[in-house]
């Protein structure tokens, strides 16, 4: 899609499918492994928790150097192949969750991400990193994905700001900030289907 020739210079704008004003910039994952946040931002922004020009602690992932997603109860390709630096929350704490996220392979051999890529495969993640609810006890399924796309991020490091709700009659709905070092790039929607997981039958 993404790379589909036109008669003149255009973008995507929205992309959808199955499967909060007032922000701070971030400006992405300094190499001491910190967050740096600038920029102005409302009641409960990002500069509005961490402070306007300091330093906001990062979390890398387990506290291991690879970035791995912390608290994860399986064994889960997609999480191998992403690397997490948790602000707030994480997989391991219920609830809202923000972390930049980088992308450690190309979908395919030889092809870099392109941008709109990069955008979709980081806030397809935005439902698991805000559960409200036990993921071993209960699944949470998004059978769609929609992302209104301001523009193109830029660099490889994008920061997600996720949240879910759930309610009663088996919904839920994640919603979903993603940005750059530079601001807002896109917001997205999944709504869920929320369900018992399943008991595992007896061993013979």
């Amino acid at each position: 899609m993404s790379a589909r020739p036109g008669p003149g210079p255009c973008r995507a704008a929205r992309t959808a499918g199955p499967t909060r004003p007032g922000r701070a910039a971030p400006r992405g994952p300094a190499a001491d492994g910190r967050l740096r946040v600038g920029g102005a931002s409302g009641p409960g922004g990002a500069a509005g928790r961490a402070g306007h020009g300091i330093r906001a602690g990062a979390r890398s992932g387990d506290g291991s150097a690879d970035g791995a997603a912390p608290g994860t109860p399986w064994d889960c390709g997609f999480l191998a192949a992403t690397e997490w630096r948790f602000v707030d929350g994480g997989y391991d704490r219920p609830g809202p969750g923000t972390a930049w996220v980088r992308a450690r392979h190309p979908l395919l051999p030889d092809e870099p991400l392109s941008p709109v890529q990069r955008t979709v495969l980081t806030v397809d993640s935005a439902n698991g990193m805000s559960a409200v609810l036990d993921i071993e006890k209960w699944m949470f399924i998004p059978p769609e994905l929609s992302v209104h796309i301001l523009r193109p991020p830029v660099g490889q490091w994008l920061h997600l700001d996720a949240v879910t709700e759930v309610a009663p009659g088996w919904t839920g709905l994640t919603t979903g900030t993603l940005s750059d070092r530079h601001g807002p790039v896109a917001r997205s929607a999944q709504s869920l289907f929320v369900a018992r997981q399943p008991e595992a039958p007896p061993e013979r």
